[in-house]
């Protein structure tokens, strides 16, 4: 049997997808491993800025962004790049490291590590997934 095809898969997600982000990485790291038609012929590493297992190490000097860049690669590296969204795209992202061409920030990391994906030559798969339930919003009567 030839050896394994090694996949990178960046997960890119706002905060508002925690559960999704929870399964995908579930299934690249325990479910797919283990599928008879899968075993010993692919395996995966999953790229992500707050994964339990391997989180990427938060120096006080980086933005999470940055963080994620620097110690586990930009999306454009990866082979496949896994977008989640539901009801946000994500946390402002107004750093001058990370500017449009156009010179005005992105709106989020998500759009960022989409678009960084998106426009790498060659492109990595982009697969964006997103929630369907209509979001629940909590409103606190003082």
């Amino acid at each position: 049997m030839p050896a394994p095809q090694h996949l990178r898969v960046f997960l890119a997600s706002p905060g508002d997808v925690a559960d999704e982000r929870a399964l995908v990485r579930k299934l690249l790291k325990e479910e797919l491993p283990y599928d008879p038609f899968l075993r010993g012929r692919i395996t995966f590493d999953v790229v992500s800025w707050n994964d339990p297992a391997e989180p990427a190490p938060m120096l006080a000097t980086l933005t999470p962004q940055d963080a994620v860049i620097k110690f586990e690669g930009e999306p454009s590296t990866c082979d496949i790049v896994i977008v989640v969204l539901w009801s946000r795209l994500g946390t402002h992202l107004d750093v001058t490291a990370f500017r449009k061409p156009t010179g005005e920030p992105y709106l989020s990391g998500t759009e960022w590590e989409f678009e960084n994906a998106w426009n790498a030559r060659p492109q990595p798969e982009i697969l964006v997934y997103q929630r369907t339930e209509n979001p629940k919003v909590e409103l606190n009567r003082v």
